[in-house]
């Protein structure tokens, strides 16, 4: 690709879109040498084969048990590791559901007892 006939070959730029065609055609073509076909499929093979193996260590979803954003020591990760000890069941999710007036969500009192808990829980 940047050997001295294609580069002479670009010339001044007027050509050079044109030049850099011939050259990457020119590299495709030698691709289906039966020589140059069979090292890009061994390599393939092996980049294929490589990141199969790899994959098997991937891991996706929770790892750790307990809420990801908390402390494991946290309170809450403790209930919820005694709880999922002891029954049958799985508590990922914390859903508070506060009482208050229609505008509760415009009241600074509400809002900062909301946020205390939460603080808290942390």
């Amino acid at each position: 690709f940047f050997e001295s006939a294609n580069i002479k070959r670009l010339g001044d730029g007027k050509n050079a879109s044109h030049g850099m065609f011939e050259a990457m055609r020119e590299a495709l073509v030698k691709t289906t040498d039966k020589k140059v076909a069979r090292v890009i499929l061994l390599i393939s093979a092996v980049l294929f084969a490589f990141g199969y193996w790899q994959s098997e260590k991937m891991r996706i979803g929770d790892l750790h048990a307990g809420a990801p954003a908390l402390h494991e020591d946290a309170r809450y990760n403790q209930d919820t590791f005694l709880i999922s000890d002891r029954y049958a069941i799985s508590s990922d999710i914390l859903k508070v559901i506060v009482e208050a007036t229609p505008a509760a969500c415009t009241e600074h009192d509400t809002m900062e007892r909301i946020s205390r808990f939460q603080w808290r829980v942390e």
